[in-house]
Formats: structure tokens, sequence, C-alpha cells
């Protein structure tokens, strides 16, 4: 449900979210939007800082949803101190209600502010399953993480994995990656249209995958899998959406595999939801993740696909799913790969994200309820 009504309502409840970038693909950035675009606006106005805005984002939309961006610099330890000066600005500008943090790294610094400034709900949502990519991020997060859980008053979580990494046995509420099922439906025209632009027949077995090209997605590894995948069966195309800091280390990977002129670098995608359609499989090798937007918008669609298993298991919402593990061979991967392309797509894939919890026209009231249900304990 879309709320076309007033969106600066003096009244409304004023809620910052805090998220690490605002790039179309972004999993973190979908959850936001998604969440933003069928919450009752008349009611809450949720503005976002960000560290990082890229070339294609949200911030037009944001501001045509009567929201505010605030652009602070790269999240590093270096830029600390300008960063701490321009939270204190935005938060004492704004009187926020609620402060809802998806950057569990940034946390304390946004928190400990807004508790200087009386901000009584600060909410740490916790999306990821390890401290970082790199041992030495990781690192400078662990005491990160840590301080972010003592100056929030509340915690959230997408999945039960990704609250037991960062919360243990600490009391969080789980908050679902909710979509669009009308969005992501079967749309056999969608598929021809997409299918076309990519100059590619009905007969082709497209391999997708959708996401930022950096080391916890393992693209590597998929670009390894397709190679065999094409030994299986020659006419094959993988499509990888998205944009990131391994892009040039994957085209040189894919020149060396010598399968280049099979494997497209679609770049950033707005209307990914078309992809969907025309892939006959998905593939997310993921190293770790908390609960992929991503894998609920291919499940949307009816896709038949393979995560590997470092993936929560709470990822399968009831489709045509697969978990392989890491240590298998591309070889058995491409195997398994071609199987699923001679699998049918779920016909009614809606009924998946009823029953399972991820229609956002459902989540959203869910979401309303809980801050309301934060509102409403903090006032006694």
């Amino acid at each position: 449900m879309w709320y076309n009504v007033a969106m600066n309502n003096e009244n409304a409840v004023r809620i910052l979210y805090v998220i690490p970038g605002l790039n179309v693909c972004g999993g973190m950035e979908s959850y936001a939007m998604n969440y933003l675009r069928h919450i009752d606006r008349s009611r809450y106005t949720i503005d976002f800082a960000t560290h990082d805005v890229g070339g294609e984002n949200y911030v037009s939309e944001i501001e045509g949803l009567g929201g505010k961006v605030y652009v602070l610099p790269r999240f590093s330890l270096k830029n600390i101190k300008p960063i701490k000066a321009q939270i204190k600005n935005i938060l004492s500008e704004n009187k926020y209600d609620i402060i809802h943090c998806h950057m569990a790294n940034a946390g304390m610094f946004y928190f400990n502010e807004a508790r200087k400034q009386g901000i009584k709900v600060r909410i740490l949502h916790s999306h990821q399953s390890k401290a970082a990519d790199k041992f030495s991020h990781a690192v400078r997060n662990y005491p990160l993480l840590w301080l972010a859980k003592i100056y929030a008053t509340h915690f959230v979580a997408c999945s039960k994995l990704a609250g037991d990494f960062l919360f243990g046995n600490e009391h969080y509420t789980l908050l679902n990656n909710a979509i669009e099922p009308e969005k992501f439906a079967p749309d056999i025209e969608a598929r021809k249209r997409i299918r076309d632009e990519l100059g590619i027949t009905d007969d082709t077995l497209l391999l997708g995958h959708v996401g930022r090209l950096c080391p916890q997605k393992n693209q590597a590894f998929l670009l390894e899998v397709f190679k065999h995948i094409l030994d299986f069966h020659p006419d094959s195309k993988l499509v990888l959406i998205g944009e990131g800091e391994d892009e040039g280390l994957l085209k040189q990977k894919a020149t060396e595999l010598g399968i280049i002129d099979e494997v497209i670098f679609h770049g950033v995608e707005r209307n990914v939801a078309a992809y969907y359609q025309a892939m006959d499989v998905f593939c997310m090798p993921s190293l770790y993740e908390g609960l992929s937007v991503v894998a609920v918008e291919a499940q949307g669609s009816g896709l038949p696909c393979i995560f590997s298993d470092d993936i929560s298991k709470e990822t399968d919402l009831g489709g045509v799913v697969e978990f392989m593990s890491l240590k298998e061979s591309p070889v058995e991967w491409a195997k398994k790969v071609v199987a699923l392309g001679h699998t049918d797509r779920v016909g009614d894939p809606s009924e998946l994200l009823d029953k399972s919890g991820y229609n956002i026209n459902l989540e959203a009231e869910n979401l309303v309820k809980y801050y309301d249900k934060l509102l409403e304990i903090t006032k006694n």
C-alpha cells in the first residue's frame, strides 16, 4: 500500500535511518526503501544518514517521499572527528523520536550523541553474520559493535543467524526483509523483452546473480562454476547485476578463464524485477549473509535458486531452493545449476511470500506496530 498523503506533517514521528550506502541494487538499501515506500507517511517521516551515495542511488526517491538525505564522510577511523561533528548537527537540527541504525559498526557514534540529546528509542539492526570481509576490518569492528550494543536501547535482526551473531543471548526482534509480491510476479512479456535486449534465445540457460561485486558475494567462485556450466550446457550465459570494488578483478578472471564473451557485466539496474523474469536459475555463493533481500526477490519471482550453505537456512521460503557447501567443487555446483535450469518455476510465488512473512504490504504494518510499542514504552 502506498500512502499518498501530506508527508511533512509536523505531528509525524521523526525517524533517522543510518545506512552504509544508498546505491541501487544494495540489499540493505532495498530493505530500507521497501519499508519507506509502504509505511504510513502521514504518521512517520524517515530521513537517511549515509556514508556512500554512489552513482545510481535512491536520493531523489527518498526526497520525493518526504525524507531528507544526509551524506557524511566515508566511514573510517581517520574521519571519526568530522563524522561525529556532523552527527551532532543532524540530530540537534531535527529532533528525532527514533534512530534506527542499519550500520552496526557506526552505531555507537550515532547512539552516543542520540543519548546525549535525549532520543529514547535507539534501535540497532543486525543484517550480518560476520564482522567484516577482511580480518583487519573485523579487528576494527568488534569493539565498535560491542559499544553500539551498549548505547542502543533495542535490538532488531533480519534473521536468527544475524541476531545470534550480533546479540547472542540478548533479546532481539525479527523484522523480515519483505518485498512487494506484485512487483516480482511472473511476467512472460518481461522475460522475452529482457532476453531480446541481452541477445539470447529462449533456449539459452541464463544463470543470474544480483549483488555488490565484492569478496563477500564470492563472484570469483561463481565464474569458476560458470566455466564448467559451459562444458555441460554450451548455450549458457551468466548475467551479473551490480557494481563494486571487484569489478575489474572479475573481468580479468573471466578473461583468463576464457568465458568473458559469455558473461554479461550489466552494472546497476533499477528494474531488477524484470531481469529475474529473464533468468532460469539464480545463484548466490556468498561467504556469509544475514538474510539476503535478493534471495527473497529471486524466490518471489518463482526462480529455482542455489545458495551457499554459509547463508542462513531461513533464506529458504519454501520455493525451489538448494544449499551447497563452498567446499564442493565448482564442477559439482555446475551440475546442480544445470539440473535446476530444467526445473519449473514456482507457479504462484506470492503465496510463498505471504506464508513466510515476506509480503511488505503486511510486514510494514508490523514495523509500525513495533515503533508504536517502543514509543509508548518510553513515555512511561
